[in-house]
């Protein structure tokens, strides 16, 4: 199913087929910001409506955006995810999750061993491309512009580099996406600081290994912490915990699963199998908006003050939404 999903929806050939797709959402949401009548906006809001249309065209062909119940569905079913299921670990303690309501709360009809081609079994196929696509990439997104509100130097750079590359442009096209290695720089310090997955999904391994001098039997559970990871000052430095986008410019590691010091993706045969979709998206949305607006939080109101709390569940991203303030450039 996993060959089935990347060969139609997420290879490179189809992530370029979707490019319209992309260009029209983003300019439908440029276009929102820019009548806005305080031009104080929402941008968590603003950033979810986006990833979800996006996908839902590409997925399904049409928009759910006006559905705010299954908005909804969807934050229920994400904090499910980041449930802690007793009954997972200790077999026999299974009726704690029964008692509690968990089992009640999920969505799932019966229990059953093996996997079957079924009406219900394409039904939950969708359902995670569409959660796993739409709760990841706007929450990476949510965080770029978080950091780069807060480390102003950093987006007056991004925002020389957007604007100096699509000079007498109206917009930023994909092309130009090529040309802008601080933007790429950004996004990685984003993935390394806030992966939108700080522990990875749940691996188990197939048989007995020993791992220098432990003995990992086969069944154990093995998390992987994406988080962790990114914050080994071992790896970055002494300043692992600042958001310094330039420590990527001329640093060899990447996201793509070859480099173990970033991982946000996974790697090996269970890697996310959606990464160019995601970035290029994160990507192109993240330089329309810096090149659009000027954005600011104005700190010194502390109704504009943000609030970097971050939420519970299976993808972190922040607790509160995130207002700034957009000026049209042009």
């Amino acid at each position: 199913m996993k060959s089935v999903c990347v060969l139609h929806l997420f290879s490179n050939k189809m992530v370029r087929s979707f490019r319209d797709v992309r260009q029209e959402e983003i300019s439908l949401m440029i276009e929102k910001i820019r009548i806005s009548s305080s031009l104080r906006v929402n941008l968590s809001e603003i950033l979810v409506n986006l990833t979800n249309n996006v996908i839902c065209r590409v997925a399904w062909g049409r928009k759910y955006g006006g559905k705010t119940d299954f908005k909804d569905l969807m934050k229920r079913l994400t904090r499910l995810l980041g449930e802690f299921s007793v009954g997972s670990y200790v077999s026999w303690l299974a009726w704690i999750d029964w008692i509690r309501g968990l089992d009640g709360q999920l969505i799932k009809r019966e229990k059953s061993v093996g996997f079957e081609i079924d009406r219900l079994s394409i039904k939950a196929i969708i359902l995670d491309v569409f959660v796993g696509g739409m709760d990841t990439t706007y929450t990476l997104l949510e965080w770029a512009m978080t950091e780069l509100l807060c480390h102003h130097e950093c987006l007056d750079r991004l925002q020389e580099e957007v604007r100096m590359v699509c000079k007498d442009k109206s917009g930023v096209s994909e092309e130009d996406l090529q040309d802008m290695k601080y933007l790429k720089a950004v996004i990685k310090e984003t993935l390394r600081l806030h992966p939108p997955l700080p522990l990875m999904v749940p691996h188990e391994s197939t048989h007995d290994v020993k791992l220098r001098d432990y003995h990992i039997p086969a069944g154990t559970h093995v998390m992987i912490n994406a988080w962790a990871i990114g914050r080994e000052a071992a790896t970055w430095g002494p300043d692992v915990e600042e958001f310094r986008p330039e420590r990527h410019l001329n640093s060899y590691v990447d996201y793509r699963g070859q480099d173990t010091e970033l991982v946000p993706f996974g790697a090996g045969r269970r890697i996310c199998p959606a990464i160019s979709f995601a970035v290029v998206l994160d990507e192109v949305v993240l330089a329309n908006l810096v090149h659009q607006f000027d954005w600011t939080l104005q700190v010194e109101s502390t109704e504009y003050q943000t609030d970097v709390t971050e939420s519970t569940g299976i993808a972190v991203h922040r607790m509160f939404p995130l207002f700034a303030m957009a000026s049209p450039t042009t």
